[in-house]
């Protein structure tokens, strides 16, 4: 990979005395921007996000097209993944008859920048190279909410503990895929008796369980916004509610039946 301050800065376009500067006074480039969020039963709660401004958002923009997305992630891997999609998932996990999902809890700032660094040493950059791209794209220790960077980076960060999760899943006939933060599991048997273990190898790595998202159930199941069971899968049936309750101009209608239409034509 890279190795030398020259060849990245070739790679991204830029001056090396740039980059260096840059990476010194990364902060003053963050800004919150706070993001309403519609919850299934109609409430909604407001979510703080760290954006990027300026010269960072657009280095940042060219890291994740020029370097992230050509590191290789295993297959199990969507979300924010080149031809990957949340429907794809739907369709895997299609035919099973017990599903889990499960989320993983303030995942992006629980990633810290000794995470992020460590993934790019894994990955064949040099110790300055990779400490000098940690700088890029982490905010105050930890990757944050809203750059164009934190999705593949925490993907990336995740793959050792991906990777033993999809071993063991392999030795006991469980499908696995990922979505960012969200995990979900099925199969044609009952494998209640490893869902225990599935969060326990997550938990012994550093990523903690949001118990409150994580669900076993039989015969069908919403996994990342497509409705699964053992027939096939189809646009979930509270969006089909939540389309009906709505205005007929309100902008959260139009936004909702283009979600169920492009859903449906992926399935």
């Amino acid at each position: 990979m890279i190795a030398k301050l020259d060849s990245l800065a070739r790679c991204l376009d830029l001056r090396p005395e740039l980059l260096l500067k840059l990476a010194e006074d990364t902060e003053r480039y963050y800004y919150e921007n706070p993001i309403v969020q519609e919850k299934p039963d109609g409430s909604t709660k407001t979510r703080i996000t760290t954006p990027t401004k300026g010269v960072l958002e657009i280095v940042q923009k060219r890291i994740e097209k020029r370097i992230l997305k050509k590191l290789p992630l295993p297959e199990y891997a969507h979300g924010s993944v080149k031809g990957r999609s949340n429907v794809q998932v739907g369709k895997y996990h299609a035919g099973g008859r017990w599903f889990l999902n499960t989320d993983m809890a303030n995942f992006f700032p629980g990633i810290s920048h000794d995470q992020v660094f460590g993934m790019f040493l894994s990955r064949g950059f040099s110790p300055d190279i990779a400490r000098l791209l940690t700088k890029l794209t982490t905010y105050k220790g930890a990757l944050p909410q809203g750059t164009s960077t934190s999705p593949l980076l925490a993907n990336l960060v995740f793959v050792p503990t991906g990777l033993k999760i999809e071993r063991y899943c392999e030795r006991h006939g469980i499908r696995f895929r990922s979505f960012v933060d969200d995990l979900s599991f099925s199969s044609k048997t009952d494998f209640k008796t490893h869902v225990q273990k599935l969060l326990e190898l997550m938990i012994a790595d550093g990523f903690r369980v949001n118990y409150k998202k994580t669900n076993y159930r039989y015969g069908s199941s919403e996994m990342v916004g497509v409705e699964v069971n053992g027939k096939g899968t189809r646009a979930p049936q509270r969006l089909y509610d939540k389309y009906s309750r709505l205005p007929v101009d309100s902008p959260s209608r139009v936004g909702t039946k283009l979600y169920i239409e492009r859903v449906k034509s992926r399935l």
